[in-house]
């Protein structure tokens, strides 16, 4: 199965005092251990540019830097670039869907439905509202 990473997942792992943090860190812990029934996962550069963003404000510059080494060096990440026509569907998305869904939301969604990926690790209940799965369950 493949699995989506939204930016709250990221957040929640990188910042301590972020409410969803020990959550985030125990179903990060049984990606990694191979536990969990996903075995390819993505993100987008949309979803990195936001989470450098909130790290930089909420645990600084330092962690962002160390957040940045971690998601170039891995290999158990595939980063999803955003491209010309999934900004044109990510529009669409935004401009009908509510007024607190985020741009980069829209493209989450238009870039997991062309990869046809159901589940996101998020805590954003926008996920859900658009017909994705939510992981961890709750």
């Amino acid at each position: 199965m493949r699995l989506f990473v939204d930016t709250s997942a990221w957040v929640a792992l990188e910042d301590r005092d972020d409410s969803h943090h020990e959550e985030a860190t125990r179903f990060w812990g049984e990606l990694r251990a191979g536990r969990a029934d996903f075995r390819q996962i993505f993100t987008s550069n949309y979803v990195l540019d936001e989470v450098m963003t909130l790290l930089g404000t909420r645990v600084g510059k330092q962690s962002c830097a160390e957040f940045w080494r971690k998601m170039q060096g891995t290999k158990l990440v595939r980063v999803l670039r955003v491209s010309e026509e999934v900004d044109a569907k990510a529009f669409e998305i935004f401009v009908h869907g509510p007024e607190d869904l985020s741009f980069t939301d829209g493209t989450c969604f238009a870039l997991m439905r062309g990869e046809a990926i159901d589940s996101c690790f998020t805590f954003d209940r926008h996920f859900a509202d658009f017909g994705f799965t939510m992981v961890p369950a709750k």
